[in-house]
């Protein structure tokens, strides 16, 4: 009987994975600042936070299957495509990342940080496919999440 290695478990979690959407990426968002000086400097993009937090989106698309990671995009262009004030938007942000990340603290609107967090989703997903081209948002039908 073969052995399965811990990567085997993760590639066979990741099929049961279905939402890698903006609620996956709030839950990633902890600034590390539990961190040492030395580990800091050694895993922080020193490009600063907002880069930080875009890398989470980026290492989505190329850790995850693109079924998967798909929801990142269609939850920003949901929102974006929304009548939502701006302020909700970055107060949900903030609700849902512990307030480790506000985007008005870098000069952003809520629709400011979607529209950052869109590009470098769709930059990523082209990387791994040149021709990628995002799909509309599907509608959402469930009555209680519109």
């Amino acid at each position: 009987m073969a052995e399965q290695s811990e990567d085997d478990d993760g590639e066979e979690l990741q099929e049961f994975i279905l939402d890698i959407g903006l609620s996956w990426m709030a839950s990633k968002s902890e600034y590390p600042v539990w961190l040492s000086k030395e580990d800091y400097d050694r895993f922080v993009p020193t490009s600063g936070p907002v880069d930080a937090q875009l890398s989470i989106a980026d290492r989505a698309v190329t850790k995850f299957n693109r079924t998967s990671v798909m929801q990142i995009g269609e939850d920003v262009r949901r929102l974006l495509g929304s009548s939502l004030p701006d302020e909700v938007i970055r107060t949900v942000w903030l609700g849902a990342t512990k307030s480790y990340f506000d985007p008005a603290e870098h000069g952003m609107t809520g629709r400011d940080w979607l529209r950052r967090i869109e590009q470098v989703w769709t930059k990523s997903a082209r990387r791994m496919d040149a021709a990628f081209v995002p799909p509309p948002p599907r509608p959402v039908t469930d009555a209680d999440c519109r």
